[in-house]
């Protein structure tokens, strides 16, 4: 069997795995992998958009409700979609719990951006809100964001420790 290393990256959990054995279960593992590094690519431009939307309330300037609005709806349908086309997936031998914790993560996801991130939009439409005052409000849910977050992404982070080292790859940090 010929040796080869592929390096492919998931985006969203800042890691990238090398395969270094040369057999189609292994290319087979990369694709799976990599579908999941797409989806969380788009889904960090998604929340990346979102976040620029927001932003100028930081610094105590107006943010423009309808570009809040439309990239929380842009998210929204992302999320659902990336959800939606995760059925769809054939699960390779060995990637089973890593699966499991990525559709986890993905509920976890759209659990935000239904709840604290529908927050973050109905803080930015309040007229009886300042600017400051939406920004305070803003941050408790970032905060939120945060801890929910960082729970299903450590999860997913650990089934993805053990799926690369059951199946023989590495993890590599990629920022």
């Amino acid at each position: 069997m010929r040796r080869y290393a592929k390096h492919v990256r998931t985006a969203g959990l800042a890691l990238a795995l090398i395969v270094v054995t040369g057999c189609s279960q292994s290319a087979e593992l990369v694709r799976f992998n990599d579908q999941i590094a797409e989806s969380n690519r788009k889904l960090a431009r998604a929340a990346w958009d979102f976040r620029e939307a927001i932003i100028p309330l930081s610094n105590n300037q107006k943010a423009d409700f309808n570009r809040v609005k439309a990239s929380h709806d842009k998210l929204l349908a992302l999320v659902k979609q990336i959800r939606e086309e995760r059925k769809k997936v054939k699960v390779p031998k060995g990637a089973e719990e890593f699966h499991k914790a990525y559709d986890a993560y993905l509920e976890g996801q759209q659990q935000i951006v239904e709840g604290e991130f529908a927050m973050i939009v109905r803080y930015v439409e309040n007229e009886r809100l300042s600017l400051a005052g939406k920004w305070a409000e803003i941050q408790k849910q970032i905060f939120k964001v945060d801890e929910k977050a960082r729970r299903t992404r450590d999860k997913l982070t650990e089934a993805q420790n053990k799926f690369a080292n059951d199946v023989n790859m590495r993890l590599v940090q990629f920022y």
